[in-house]
């Protein structure tokens, strides 16, 4: 597992990053971890994927992947889509929901995928931002 130097965002130091875990879903030579930096407050993904790989992926991959895994009529449909998700939204929420308090009520939710997330975050008056990859 490779330690990130500083915080992407903040700039801050190695010492100041926390690993989350180094489970990371698709990652099968456990090449990728999620931190958190003890100085502006983010969760990320280290290493990041590089432009290269971002482009591999949504141009020739994750239309794919996500009709294979659950097939179009679901990731395409929310309803559907939130509801075949429900135990990935678990397992996810059981390392968001220590972040999430009454003191942090926004979230920079960065490649939110089909979205199946942001229901959860609604139903808890959380504001979302979201940036995502066009394709």
């Amino acid at each position: 597992m490779s330690l990130p130097n500083k915080c992407f965002l903040c700039k801050n130091k190695k010492n100041s990053q926390t690993l989350i875990t180094n489970k990371v879903y698709g990652d099968a030579e456990n090449k990728r971890s999620f931190f958190r930096c003890e100085n502006c407050e983010i969760i990320y993904q280290f290493p990041k994927f590089t432009n290269k790989d971002q482009k591999k992926m949504y141009a020739s991959e994750f239309e794919n992947y996500m009709d294979k895994r659950v097939g179009k009529k679901i990731w395409q449909n929310p309803n559907l889509n939130s509801q075949h998700n429900i135990e990935t939204k678990n397992r996810r929420l059981k390392y968001l929901k220590k972040y999430i308090n009454k003191k942090y009520k926004n979230i920079l939710e960065l490649g939110a995928a089909s979205g199946f997330m942001l229901e959860y975050f609604k139903k808890k008056n959380i504001i979302v931002m979201l940036l995502n990859h066009q394709f």
